[in-house]
């Protein structure tokens, strides 16, 4: 779901036990960024108990600033909200995947597991509406963040990061049009996309037939 202030509060908590404090962005600063993009966020909770169980910020960007994240030349912390980029129909973008994280724990996996369902279905649900997302970028920062990007299909691009948080930053693209992948995510976003477009032809036929009729 998309997140309140509240929502944020509990996913910067959630940062806080993973990453660096230097490189959190405080709740102002993301609700900032829905004025250009109101969708960038989603989280995932435990609506029963009003507890984030973790969340996912994956969006446009402006093409300059795409490129300089993709060549590690900066860093998340460095984007601003005016960078944000909104899901427009009728459009193909490319997005970047800011940030994903679950919470920590014995059911840390499962959590991420449904993040990703939701996401999958967050990207399913944008290609009903006309947008197609071609690419997807990221960069891992840690070595789960590296065998989740590897297990979701991700390839590796080059680069060296030469910052001073991180340990390492490998950035990676998801390409959603690599009809060979064996990514599962690949091909489900590929079956829906190519149904869509059956359903959009067999309309078009059947619109003509009517104005001959």
């Amino acid at each position: 779901m998309l997140p309140d202030r509240e929502d944020l509060v509990q996913l910067v908590d959630l940062d806080r036990l993973v990453f660096h404090e230097e490189t959190l962005i405080l709740p102002e600063e993301q609700i900032a960024r829905f004025a250009y993009n109101p969708e960038a966020i989603h989280v995932l909770k435990d609506t029963k108990t009003n507890t984030v169980l973790g969340g996912i910020t994956i969006s446009p960007l402006k093409q300059n600033v795409l490129e300089k994240l993709i060549k590690l030349e900066i860093d998340e912390t460095q984007i601003r909200p005016e960078d944000y980029q909104p899901f427009i129909p009728g459009k193909t973008e490319d997005c970047y995947v800011i940030g994903i994280i679950a919470r920590p724990g014995i059911n840390e996996r499962y959590y991420a597991g449904r993040l990703l369902q939701g996401a999958l279905g967050y990207l399913i649900e944008l290609l009903d509406k006309g947008v197609i997302i071609k690419r997807i970028y990221t960069v891992a920062t840690t070595e789960d963040g590296e065998r989740l990007a590897q297990s979701l299909g991700f390839k590796l691009l080059s680069g060296e990061w030469q910052g001073q948080y991180e340990d390492f930053r490998h950035p990676y693209i998801l390409d959603l049009e690599a009809k060979e992948s064996k990514s599962k995510l690949i091909n489900k976003y590929l079956q829906r996309k190519k149904n869509l477009e059956r359903r959009r032809k067999r309309y078009e036929k059947q619109a003509i037939k009517s104005e001959k009729l």
